[in-house]
C-alpha cells in the first residue's frame, strides 16, 4: 500500500490495521525528514568526480558528445581530453537544475554526469528546454548506442558530406582577370551562374576525392608548359596518367579508381588521347563547367595570388573569388 507524505491514514473505526498504517507512516515520514534535513544542512560544495566514475563515463560515451547527432570528440588524437564533464543537476547553488535535496556525493555520481562538447554544454544551460528528464533521456540513449555492438556499427553509417560547409561567390570579380579569353559582362553573368549551379553538385563529392582533385589541378599548373599537359575538349586541360603515377607515387590502378569515381560526379575522368607522334595514351581530364574551364582558371588565379587550390577543392570557400 502506498503512503502519502502529506497526511496520515485515519484511525477512526479502523482498528489495529489503521494503527499499524499510522505507525508505518510516521516512521517513514520521520526517516524522510531526517534525510532531507541532513542533505539540506550539508554545506553545498562541488566535489570532483571519482576516477572510476570518469572511466565509466568515458567508456560509455564512445568518445563522442552526448548531444544528439553531435560528432565532436571528447578526446583528440593526441590523447588530450577536450570535452566537458556536465552535471544534469548542478553541483552548486545557482547552477542549472540545482536540486537542494541531493547530497554533494550524489551530485558527482555517474547518473548525474554526462560528457558534452563546449557548444552543447552551453546550449543545454537553457533549463526551459533542457529539463532534468530530457537530459537523463539524452544520456541514456547516447550510452545505449555504445553498449550494443550492433547498434554502434549501424550508427556509424552516415553521409558525412551533409556536414560539409561551403561558400558561393557573388560576383567572381577576383577570378575574371585570370580567366581564359576575354569576358564581356554577359559572359561573366553566365559563368557565375554556371559556377553557382556547379557548387551545388560539387559539395556532395567525398573529401578524399576533392583532396586528390586539388593535387591534380596543382600538378597540372606546375607542369602546364610541358608535354604532360594537353588541351582537351573545348577549353579544359588533361594530364598524362603516367605523369601523375610518377609524381604521386601511385599505381595506375589507384589513379583509375579516383578518375572513375570523379567521373560519376561530373568532375573529371580518365580518357584516351591520340597523338600522331607517340600514339594513344591515357590522360586525366578535367571536365568543363558548362563549357567554362573553371578548374584551369582557378589554377591560374591561385598561381597569381599565391592562394592554395585546396581553398577551393577541399575547403570549398568559393567566396574568395569575389572582389
Amino acid at each position: 500500500m502506498a503512503f502519502s507524505m502529506h497526511a496520515p491514514p485515519s484511525v477512526a473505526g479502523c482498528g489495529m490495521v489503521a494503527i499499524c498504517q499510522k505507525m508505518a507512516y510516521e516512521v517513514f515520514h520521520s526517516m524522510f525528514s531526517e534525510i532531507c534535513e541532513i542533505k539540506m544542512s550539508e554545506e553545498v560544495k562541488r566535489l570532483t568526480p571519482l576516477s572510476g566514475t570518469l572511466r565509466e563515463l568515458f567508456l560509455k560515451s564512445g568518445n563522442l558528445c552526448a548531444f544528439p547527432e553531435c560528432t565532436n570528440l571528447m578526446m583528440n588524437a593526441s590523447g588530450v581530453f577536450i570535452g566537458q564533464i556536465c552535471h544534469i543537476e548542478a553541483a552548486e547553488e545557482g547552477g542549472e537544475r540545482f536540486n537542494p535535496f541531493m547530497s554533494n556525493e550524489e551530485r558527482r555520481q555517474f547518473d548525474n554526469l554526462m560528457l558534452m562538447c563546449y557548444e552543447h554544454h552551453q546550449v543545454t544551460n537553457d533549463v526551459s528546454l533542457y529539463t532534468v528528464e530530457r537530459l537523463k533521456g539524452m544520456k541514456l540513449q547516447h550510452e545505449l548506442r555504445f553498449s550494443d555492438p550492433g547498434r554502434v556499427i549501424f550508427d556509424s553509417f552516415k553521409d558525412w558530406t551533409i556536414d560539409y560547409t561551403f561558400t558561393k561567390p557573388q560576383n567572381m570579380n577576383g577570378l575574371f582577370p585570370f580567366c581564359w579569353g576575354t569576358l564581356d559582362n554577359e559572359s561573366k553573368v553566365n559563368y557565375l551562374k554556371s559556377v553557382d549551379e556547379y557548387i551545388d553538385k560539387f559539395q556532395a563529392v567525398p573529401l578524399d576525392l576533392r583532396v586528390f582533385l586539388g593535387k591534380v589541378v596543382a600538378r597540372m599548373q606546375r607542369v602546364k608548359d610541358t608535354g604532360a599537359v594537353v588541351k582537351y575538349g573545348w577549353s579544359e586541360r588533361a594530364i598524362a596518367v603516367h605523369d601523375l603515377s610518377g609524381a604521386f607515387r601511385m599505381s595506375l590502378h589507384e589513379i583509375f579508381e579516383y578518375g572513375n569515381r570523379l567521373q560519376s560526379y561530373g568532375v573529371a575522368s580518365i580518357d584516351e588521347k591520340n597523338d600522331w607522334s607517340v600514339g594513344a595514351y591515357l590522360v586525366f581530364t578535367l571536365h568543363e563547367v558548362s563549357d567554362w574551364p573553371f578548374w584551369s582558371d582557378l589554377a591560374s588565379y591561385c598561381e597569381a595570388t599565391n592562394q592554395s587550390i585546396d581553398a577551393f577543392a577541399v575547403s570549398m570557400d568559393f567566396a574568395l573569388l569575389d572582389a
